[in-house]
């Protein structure tokens, strides 16, 4: 039930986009549970990849659900092959972020059966790193294509992020 909002705001993700962070708010109708998200555009390979995933796009998501909140990075159009240690809870990796000249690693781990999306556990300051920078690298190793780059743009994301953090109890 946590990512059915995800994937309401995730459909219209790859079409023609700004450059801008964007932000969501929605409840459920079943039991009133508010969501907040906010999503940067989408990120590219730095450098391209074979079919089937030359089409590989991902985005930076901070979601807010009953009081927690979790950073995501998504795969909207097709699946990302994590490279990593299977575990209980799918494939696990310890992935390197660059947040400006800060460089420092922190694990992830696929969420669902699809891949289509990697979930930080260990999340805390996350958000805080976001607001705080001006840009962030994500080196992701992929089976069978070694590390993977991705450049996220973080200009415009502390508004947005902001309401998903003080929104979030």
């Amino acid at each position: 039930m946590r990512f059915a909002s995800l994937l309401v705001f995730v459909l219209f993700w790859p079409c023609a986009w700004a450059d801008d962070w964007r932000y969501s708010e929605s409840e459920n109708p079943m039991d009133g549970a508010v969501s907040l998200m906010a999503m940067s555009p989408p990120a590219f390979p730095s450098d391209p990849l074979p079919y089937p995933y030359s089409d590989l796009s991902a985005g930076l998501v901070v979601h807010c659900l009953g009081g927690s909140t979790t950073v995501m990075l998504i795969f909207p159009r097709t699946r990302f092959p994590l490279l990593g240690t299977l575990s209980g809870g799918g494939i696990e990796a310890d992935v390197r972020f660059k947040w400006d000249d800060l460089i420092e690693a922190r694990l992830v781990r696929e969420v669902g059966n699809d891949g289509d999306s990697l979930w930080l556990p260990n999340d805390d300051g996350v958000a805080d790193l976001i607001l705080q920078s001006g840009s962030l690298m994500v080196e992701l190793p992929m089976y069978r294509h070694g590390n993977v780059y991705f450049n996220f743009s973080l200009s415009g994301a502390a508004e947005q992020v902001e309401k998903v953090v003080n929104g979030c109890f």
